[in-house]
């Protein structure tokens, strides 16, 4: 049997079985929603989906970095697309990420990789991302996010406990922790060519809108990224100030940038 090393992405939402027990038809009307967002992540980030059974996804990347970034773009446009919404037509996920050897079975992958992943979702907090120990080691200081040790945790049918993780997106300068239980910040000098880009408010009453905001943004952030000489805070970061009251001068303080970018879209017509 085939064997390779990958980094394994699970999910699931939060309350499930109640919402389907209260409404089975908009729960999976919803789900269905949030899955077409899901999966179009996960194949821009380069994932193979290889299980989705109810409410649950679990996709192989090749990289930590893509899962991560994967999945806090998964967590981000979750509280988005639930934002203002009532109780009924609200739905969090969690998501957890975990690197090992897996086996390989057709279109399938087998191994303690997947279900340590999958036990590392169970872990998480609603609309939160934890990791296992050697994911963070990959991914510190690679991606603006920072981190709170969950200690070891003793994980059902895993012989061992797993040092994990809890990723929390950052709305600013990057927190790096340690091995303990405390956050330590590290505090930067903005960089000439930094900047920031806030994401685009909408000013119609359409709130389909909303994503095209979303997504001219993002488009912004792509162009941005391709100069070599500017310095581009990720999405995850600058886009947590939707609706927030903290004054332009100081979020750029807070993301540690001499630029920022912010605007509005109308729909005419």
């Amino acid at each position: 049997m085939d064997r390779k090393l990958a980094t394994i992405f699970a999910s699931d939402v939060v309350g499930f079985s109640k919402m389907m027990g209260t409404d089975e038809v908009n729960t999976l009307k919803i789900l269905k929603q949030r899955r077409d967002v899901i999966d179009t992540i996960i194949d821009d980030h380069d994932g193979i989906i290889f299980g989705s059974a109810g409410d649950s996804v679990i996709a192989e990347f090749a990289s930590p970095i893509k899962a991560a970034e994967a999945a806090l773009e998964t967590q981000l446009k979750m509280n988005i697309m639930n934002e203002g919404k009532s109780d009924d037509k609200r739905m969090i996920f969690r998501v957890g990420i975990n690197i090992g050897d897996v086996m390989i079975t057709e279109d399938n992958l087998f191994g303690d990789a997947v279900n340590i992943a999958a036990r590392l979702e169970a872990a998480a907090k609603p609309s939160g991302i934890c990791i296992s120990q050697t994911v963070f080691d990959m991914i510190n200081r690679k991606i603006t996010v920072s981190f709170e040790d969950a200690g070891q945790l003793e994980l059902k049918n895993i012989e061992f406990p797993i040092n994990a993780f809890h990723v929390i997106p950052s709305k600013g300068t990057p927190r790096w922790t340690q091995k303990t239980d405390s956050l330590t910040t590290e505090i930067k000098e903005p960089e000439p060519g930094s900047v920031a880009v806030l994401l685009f408010k909408n000013l119609s009453n359409d709130e389909e809108q909303d994503y095209f905001c979303e997504g001219f943004s993002e488009d912004l952030l792509s162009i941005l990224a391709k100069f070599n000489n500017l310095v581009v805070v990720a999405s995850q970061a600058s886009f947590s100030y939707k609706d927030s009251s903290i004054s332009i001068k100081d979020i750029g303080k807070e993301l540690g940038v001499k630029y920022l970018i912010k605007g509005s879209v109308r729909k005419l017509g």
